[in-house]
């Protein structure tokens, strides 16, 4: 008994085992308890059994859950004496016959023989003989024998047995069909009908039930008999040997004879022959014993057997396996669960789950064994059991065991280790995330390139949703700039397992194309087969962006390089020019005409110093003065300027932002811009037949799509500032050019080639972007973006002196290394009062402080001479005297001369040439201060 008890737990811990697992490594193992429990599979199948409705005292009830009656009752003792599992339904007999012959049924419990039914059917020993009878009304004399039905309405119960005999006696046409005896006998009752043709004990009980008085069973033989059986499908011979088996044990033990006592010791008459049965089942009953007999000894064995490959199997078995009873006490434990906590088996049986876990185990995963206690499949993760020995992440499942009265008395828990699944569930997260975020666009195609996956980048560099492209070709992605024969080279590379990297252009889902660098990599199996590809690109749209900065930036620098070459020694020339102009003038005051004729030498040269100033700030090279002023009533102010050289036929039209745009800039170059902006349009609308010009501002927020395609920018708001024209526009092929220093469309003498130049130098220094909007025959818009600042406060602007300010004969030092310019000052500041002394170079400088420094109250320096430049000759005269006032003379400040020590805010700086008036404020105020 004790063999027997240890393999049925572990039989049942094998069941949860094998719905546990699929791991590859037990097949073989599965196998093998395939084939050892053949037996027991006929044991676990859950047998589908038919019974008919209301057919008294065989079966009794309408409906499966009120299946009742001595052949139900019957079967349910025999099939628990073997260990059969089954469920009950009940239908009209008629219904359950068709079921079992259509094989939706394996066992009929109440089912009469006959040579037809046999033919379809295997029959157990008959546990029931009923003769059949003819039920009349009383007082019905017609009928005095079986013959005297023909020609009579006969009720039978439909596919009974009786319906059989019926049909054979050739009443076909006189039958009345129903489904059950309790119907035949109410119509009989009606008297609609002459008889009813059914068993005698069936009919008997029924007019009991019914109490039906007026009803009798005529006394004479009927021609046919019902010999009562189970029966099972053919070619099921070990299940009716099963219920055979059953059957004679309960001949043995008594339970038969109780059953038959219950259900027909009731009536005086008994109907069913007792004896008749006994003769069919007493022979079975001897063979029975003997087959026990032999079989009891084999059994044993192949319990022992058994048990060896069940043992061996959960020991062997990848998971820990346990069995507790209802107080979580081990009942059972596999070899592995054992190990798990360094012990055998046998230690662990007996013992309480808590003293093997621990407190803070038990603790942990006590309530999902509660859980399992109420009857629950209970799943969950833990980091437990973590033992000096073992530690790491286990799945447990744990399966309630039932008793026969479905009452829980202990679960079976199956757990396995998943530590290295999880790690690598954390590592497989932790690539993917990284694939899903990164920048790049990644493609993941199987071997015939068909796509099955595409990151979250794709999707914003292409504008595809991955639903639009899983299942098909990256070719969606064609743009057209690549031929043919680049495609097939990539093809070639990767299909050979060769990585391919290159630029490419792509389209994107709006038709647009992109830029960008691309890598395509083959993913090989463990064999060596190529099964996927994965494609990476870069988008290299803003990379080519700052590309074209680059290049335009390397463009200003060299014609910077060039400006400054020539911009010292030119100003030097005009401030000679003009310091002359200014002496001449002093002269000839009282000849107003030759006065008038050196003024305007003098404004033609400070134009052409202007210029230079111009070229100087366009290459960079010029300080440039950022203040916080109004943008708005500045662009109006300029713009009703500007209106005034809009020739009468061209239609001028301005539209202003009534919002003040605050920006920080130096407005003489934003006025310059603008001007310069008008006259292009003003000569680009010269041949047209309506000419229009147009100047907009308003204010702008930028869009994430605006600050992607200018990375440049930092800014959210911005100025926009637009000039329009209806003009002849402007080239794809001249359009890239229009920026770069001397490029004109323009007649010779009409144009430089500065003045794009210059505009676009001009938004540089101010942080903003210049963009160009033009087609053939359609016009052009150049669209201005500036920063705006949040300070409101306007600074203004103060407006040029126009007297000069006279000296008090104090002692200046004039630093130059050009001779006339000299000269010239010097005759200029000795007109204006001032004792003047000169130096030629930085060395110079020095020497002549040193000697004089006392009588020295301030020094006009040029920045840019040789041996000893300006800067450096400062440094050295601050070291003698630092409260020293020096004036720094520059025609360009190629050093960065200002930003360390001494800034501009401690010493002035002014340009050549020279403006007299300015000149004479500044040295009074550096002098007063």
């Amino acid at each position: 008994m004790r063999l027997q008890n240890k393999t049925i737990i572990i039989s049942r811990i094998l069941s949860v085992i094998l719905g546990f697992l699929a791991a590859p490594s037990l097949a073989q193992d599965s196998s093998a308890v395939a084939s050892i429990g053949t037996k027991d599979q006929a044991q676990n199948e859950i047998l589908i059994v038919g019974s008919e409705q209301d057919y008294p005292p065989f079966a009794t009830g309408m409906t499966s859950d009120e299946a009742g009656g001595f052949t139900v009752e019957l079967w349910k003792a025999a099939a628990d004496e073997v260990g059969l599992n089954y469920t009950i339904y009940v239908q009209p007999f008629r219904e359950i016959l068709q079921d079992f012959k259509e094989g939706r049924t394996d066992v009929l419990i109440n089912l009469a023989y006959s040579e037809e039914r046999d033919e379809f059917a295997d029959f157990t020993v008959p546990h029931v003989i009923v003769h059949g009878a003819v039920f009349v009304r009383k007082g019905e004399s017609s009928i005095l024998a079986e013959s005297d039905l023909t020609g009579k309405s006969i009720i039978v119960l439909n596919a009974d047995l009786a319906h059989d005999y019926a049909l054979a006696q050739g009443w076909g046409k006189q039958l009345i069909l129903v489904d059950t005896t309790a119907e035949g006998f109410r119509l009989l009752a009606s008297g609609k009908y002459d008889a009813l043709l059914i068993g005698k004990l069936p009919g008997i009980q029924t007019i009991q039930a019914l109490g039906l008085s007026d009803i009798e069973a005529l006394n004479f033989k009927v021609g046919f008999s019902q010999k009562f059986g189970f029966a099972v499908q053919h070619e099921h011979s070990e299940l009716l040997a099963r219920i055979n088996e059953g059957l004679a044990i309960m001949k043995d033990n008594g339970t038969y004879a109780t059953l038959y006592e219950k259900w027909f010791g009731i009536y005086e008459d008994k109907e069913v022959g007792l004896q008749d049965v006994l003769k069919y089942i007493l022979p079975i009953t001897l063979l029975f014993f003997m087959f026990v007999a032999f079989s009891f000894y084999r059994r044993q064995v192949e319990l022992r057997v058994f048990e060896k490959k069940l043992q061996f199997i959960t020991d062997h078995a990848p998971v820990f396996l346990a069995h507790y009873d209802q107080e979580k006490c081990y009942k059972f434990v596999n070899l592995s669960y054992a190990k798990l906590y360094g012990r055998e088996p046998d230690d662990l049986v007996g013992k309480h789950a808590q003293e093997i876990l621990g407190d803070e185990g038990f603790v942990k995963i006590s309530p999902f064994m509660d859980d399992a206690l109420l009857g629950r499949e209970v799943e969950f993760d833990t980091s437990f059991p973590a033992t000096p020995n073992k530690s790491g992440i286990y799945s447990v499942h744990y399966s309630p065991e039932f008793d026969e009265t479905g009452q829980v008395v202990g679960f079976i828990a199956a757990i396995s280790d998943v530590t290295k699944r999880k790690l690598a569930e954390v590592e497989l997260h932790k690539l993917s995330q990284a694939l899903e975020q990164a920048g790049e666009s990644v493609i993941i195609t199987d071997k015939e390139g068909v796509i099955e996956y595409v990151n979250s980048a794709f999707t914003r560099i292409t504008g595809y949703l991955p639903e639009e492209v899983l299942g098909k070709n990256p070719r969606i992605l064609k743009s057209g700039h690549q031929e043919d024969k680049y495609y097939e080279m990539l093809w070639n590379t990767i299909s050979s397992g060769e990585l391919w990297h290159s630029a490419i252009v792509d389209k994107r889902k709006d038709g647009s194309n992109y830029p960008a660098l691309m890598t395509i990599s083959p993913i090989f199996d463990d064999a060596g087969l190529i099964t996927h590809y994965v494609g990476i690109q870069q988008d290299m749209t803003a990379h080519e962006i700052l590309e074209d900065k680059l290049r335009q930036a390397q463009k200003m620098e060299a014609m910077g390089h060039l400006i400054g070459g020539i911009a010292h020694n030119f100003n030097n020339i005009l401030a000679g020019m003009t310091g002359n102009l200014y002496l001449a003038k002093q002269k000839v005051l009282n000849q107003p005409d030759v006065v008038k004729k050196l003024d305007a030498v003098t404004s033609l040269s400070f134009q052409a110093a202007e210029t230079i100033k111009q070229l100087l700030i366009f290459a960079k090279k010029d300080h440039v003065e950022m203040k916080r002023f109004g943008l708005t009533s500045f662009i109006r102010d300029a713009s009703r300027l500007s209106e005034s050289s809009i020739p009468a036929n061209i239609t001028f039209s301005s539209d202003f932002t009534d919002d003040e745009l605050i920006i920080k800039g130096d407005a003489s170059q934003i006025q310059a811009a603008l001007l310069n902006l008008l006259n292009n349009a003003r000569d680009a609308v010269e041949d047209v037949p309506a000419p229009k010009i147009s100047l907009v501002l308003e204010g702008f927020e930028a869009d994430d799509d605006f600050m992607n395609a200018h990375p440049g920018i930092s800014e959210r708001l911005l100025a926009h500032l637009v000039v329009s024209d209806n003009g002849l526009g402007i080239s794809s092929a001249n359009k890239d050019r229009i920026f770069e220093p001397f490029f004109t469309t323009k007649g010779v003498g009409i144009g430089t080639g500065l003045g794009l130049s210059m505009v676009y130098g001009c938004i540089q220094n101010h942080h903003g972007i210049i963009e160009v909007e033009s087609r053939l025959g359609k016009g052009t818009s150049f669209h201005v973006y500036l920063p705006l600042e949040e300070v409101l406060s306007i600074a203004l602007v103060h407006e040029d002196p126009e007297h000069i300010l006279e000296g008090h004969g104090e002692l200046l030092l004039i630093v130059d290394d050009s001779a006339e310019v000299r000269s010239t000052s010097k005759a200029v500041l000795r007109s204006l009062g001032y004792q003047v002394i000169e130096a030629s170079d930085g060395f110079d400088a020095v020497e002549k402080f040193t000697e004089r420094k006392s009588e020295i109250s301030l020094i006009i320096m040029d920045i840019i001479m040789p041996r000893l430049g300006g800067r450096s000759a400062a440094e050295r005269i601050w070291g003698i005297a630092p409260e020293v006032k020096i004036i720094f003379a520059t025609g360009y400040d190629n050093d960065e001369t200002f930003k360390d020590t001494h800034s501009l805010a401690e010493n002035a700086v002014v340009s050549k040439p020279y403006d007299i008036v300015k000149l004479s404020h500044m040295i009074r105020d550096m002098l007063d201060s």
